[in-house]
């Protein structure tokens, strides 16, 4: 589904489409807006009505970009590139679509692992990769079920 919001003015009503997204980066003076689909936007800071975190779920109508509540976020992102090798200072990335990707480890925001899946972000002159958060907590609790199974009372986990 699509969302829009409607602007009255005088005399005049206008239908823009918003645009759900997630920051991916900051500048002193631009946010890096990143979308499911795996392509990202520029924004200046002063766009912002928030102070803007990477991480942060937001609304993007025109240039105004507002940030969602967490409750009411809904961006859905699903990493299905994998890094299949690291060396001579390049992380060697496995693309969805069969292709691979090299990319100077010096470039990225963390240090890489083999077989770790990541988020990749692009528009026509950059590409800004991200490693995927998957979600230990639901990790944890299915593997804190599979325990519960035992007729043990004590399980050690590290996470």
């Amino acid at each position: 589904f699509k969302l829009y919001m409607i602007q009255l003015r005088k005399n005049n009503i206008k239908v823009l489409e918003m645009k759900i997204g997630k920051i991916i980066k900051r500048t002193e003076d631009t946010v890096y807006i990143g979308y499911n689909n795996g392509s990202f936007q520029k924004s200046a800071i002063e766009n912002c009505e928030f102070e803007p975190k990477i991480g942060d779920i937001v609304h993007i109508y025109e240039d105004l970009v507002v940030k969602l509540e967490a409750k009411n976020a809904a961006f859905t992102y699903k990493p299905k590139h994998k890094i299949i090798s690291i060396e001579d200072g390049l992380a060697r990335i496995q693309l969805n679509t069969g292709d691979e990707l090299l990319i100077p480890i010096r470039e990225l925001n963390f240090q890489p692992k083999l077989n770790q899946l990541v988020e990749i972000y692009q528009d026509a002159d950059e590409i800004i990769v991200l490693r995927s958060k998957k979600k230990r907590h639901q990790l944890a609790v299915a593997f804190v079920m599979f325990l519960n199974s035992y007729s043990t009372d004590k399980f050690y986990v590290l996470l």
